[in-house]
């Protein structure tokens, strides 16, 4: 039993000291491959997306030669991928919204019947939520669009 926990023991030291190196030198080929192109602002932007997008990248290869325009190049491609991905954000919250609106109409409508003082109150309060209410929502949701368009615009 001893000479087994020995086995084991030393394995495990074995393994922890390859684990160890083996982590240093992803980091050091990962800070070989990235920090290095991005001491280079006009150049940084070529490898900094993630493999399905950095297609996309292939677009500012003619420019590679001039430095100067590469820096505008860059910026515009970094603002162009901004949207691109929040486009498809934007889209997604919208369609989360849209599906939201149904249960918070019901839900101010159990809350005007069970917050309401006096029966006509509530038959008033009902009634102004009917005609209001959806255009109310709707308003909402719309708000809620463009205080995140205004957030992404913060570029």
């Amino acid at each position: 039993m001893n000479y087994l926990i020995a086995i084991l023991s030393t394995t495990y030291e074995n393994m922890k000291q390859t684990g160890i190196f083996k982590y240093k030198v992803n980091l050091y080929q990962y800070c070989e491959r990235f920090m290095i192109a991005f001491d280079e602002k006009s150049y940084g932007e070529i490898v900094l997306h993630p493999p399905p997008l950095s297609y996309m990248s292939a677009i500012m290869i003619p420019f590679v030669f001039s430095s100067w325009i590469m820096v505008y190049i860059t910026k515009g491609f970094s603002y162009i991928m901004h949207w691109i991905e929040n486009l498809c954000f934007l889209f997604g919250f919208l369609m989360f919204e849209l599906m939201l609106v149904p249960i918070a109409y019901i839900k101010v409508w159990i809350n005007i019947i069970l917050n309401s003082l006096g029966v006509l109150k509530t038959i008033g309060n009902c009634f102004m939520w009917l005609l209001f209410g959806i255009p109310m929502m709707i308003f909402l949701l719309f708000r809620d669009i463009a205080y995140l368009i205004m957030i992404l615009c913060r570029h």
